[in-house]
């Protein structure tokens, strides 16, 4: 490498990360769990039968009393046992559970636009967005495994990495003008989750921990076999 950039890249891919405080870090795991649990309970009820004959779909006291008990400090939470296996969501996850709980509970009316949108075609931003964010969660296993010969979650770290993942985000917006942010709601939720992300560093100060989680990655599978199965 020249000498006279070495500065720079010392500055921009080897600087110190700057990781969250502390002391908000606890509030943010019980909080992005709570949503995240009640968004879940949400789905069960909605798609499980028996379930959806007692119209708990309908009434919020299970997503309730569900992120209630998350929100419970200690032992007696469900927050520190999914926190031991799971760490915490991602800043992604936690804005679309959120977003899932306002579309039913709060603002029905953004559930009936987003069906319309669901029945409309694919735009290729949505189907770009969801295929880097499934090769990226792959690539975050192999290198949980050491079996690449560099650590790509290690560059999550970098000063650059969210800067990055920031300018991947407003992309859509710049070549399919505002049409490809409101067609696709879960391209403007990345890119809120990294607006939050740049000056809190929540969850862990790793950009990509705020844009990818093993739970929503799962999920993406999910989404991208119903999306993508033939018909």
């Amino acid at each position: 490498m020249n000498l006279a950039f070495a500065p720079l890249w010392s500055t921009l891919w080897e600087a110190a990360p700057w990781l969250p405080a502390m002391d908000a870090l606890r509030l943010v795991r019980h909080a992005s769990w709570a949503l995240v649990c009640a968004a879940m309970a949400l789905a069960l009820c909605r798609r499980l039968p028996r379930l959806r004959a007692y119209h708990l779909h309908r009434r919020p006291w299970l997503p309730l009393a569900i992120a209630l008990w998350a929100c419970v400090p200690g032992v007696w939470g469900l927050a520190y046992w999914l926190g031991l296996a799971f760490q915490i969501p991602s800043l992604l996850a936690t804005l679309w559970a959120a977003n899932y709980l306002a579309n039913a509970f709060l603002f029905p009316q953004w559930h009936a636009g987003a069906e319309a949108a669901r029945a409309a075609p694919r735009r290729i931003w949505d189907r770009i967005g969801l295929a880097m964010l499934l090769v990226l969660g792959w690539l975050l296993l192999l290198d949980t495994f050491a079996l690449l010969p560099w650590s790509v979650y290690r560059l999550g770290f970098a000063p650059v990495a969210g800067l990055v993942l920031l300018l991947v985000a407003v992309l859509p917006g710049v070549v399919g003008g505002g049409a490809a942010w409101r067609s696709n709601r879960g391209a403007l939720l990345f890119l809120l989750a990294l607006l939050l992300f740049m000056p809190t560093r929540w969850p862990t100060g790793n950009a990509l921990d705020a844009v990818l989680d093993p739970g929503l990655w799962l999920y993406l599978h999910w989404l991208a076999w119903r999306r993508w199965r033939p018909t």
